[in-house]
């Protein structure tokens, strides 16, 4: 865990003003559809990655880990990462650190790996897209974002009934 105090959350907005703490309500509610997904396929779910977003005003916290851990009768079957996108068309991006913890993380477990990305649909639902990240996985293209940050385009997908099957044949 490591903490940046030259960052202010109320501060950190991204073009058309969307900021972090918005971005953590869009992400956390797509990390429970995820969570409620697989608990319904029978998997139990814990969340890993640190879940705090500024500590007593004393600058935003990071982790390395990814969001969940998902178990089969107490055996670590799979790591996921949910990423949420605003827009569709920024499904399978992100920031190249990022990407670099995880492919790290892939290559220290012998577990699937996954990145999902969900962007609502607009009704009930979200557009959804998994990859699965190997240690030595290449990016589709390198990019900079708008506020900055480096980043990168995953062109792997794989559709939620595969993800869970790859799951289910972990045990």
């Amino acid at each position: 865990m490591r903490r940046d105090k030259t960052i202010d959350p109320d501060e950190l907005n991204r073009p058309a003003g969307n900021s972090l703490q918005e971005n953590y309500t869009l992400h956390d509610k797509g990390e429970q559809h995820i969570m409620v997904l697989l608990e319904a396929q029978g998997f139990t779910v814990e969340r890993w990655g640190l879940q705090a977003r500024d500590d007593d005003g004393e600058g935003v916290l990071f982790d390395d880990k990814m969001d969940l851990k998902v178990f089969d009768d107490n055996e670590c079957v799979g790591i996921i990462e949910v990423k949420t996108k605003s827009k569709t068309r920024n499904l399978g991006m992100m920031n190249t650190r990022h990407f670099d913890d995880y492919t790290q993380i892939a290559s220290e477990h012998a577990v699937p790996v996954a990145v999902v990305f969900l962007s609502p649909d607009g009704r009930v639902g979200y557009h959804t897209q998994w990859t699965l990240l190997e240690n030595d996985h290449e990016p589709l293209r390198a990019f900079q974002w708008p506020d900055g940050n480096r980043g990168v385009e995953i062109a792997e997908t794989h559709s939620t009934a595969e993800v869970l099957q790859l799951l289910n044949q972990q045990t």
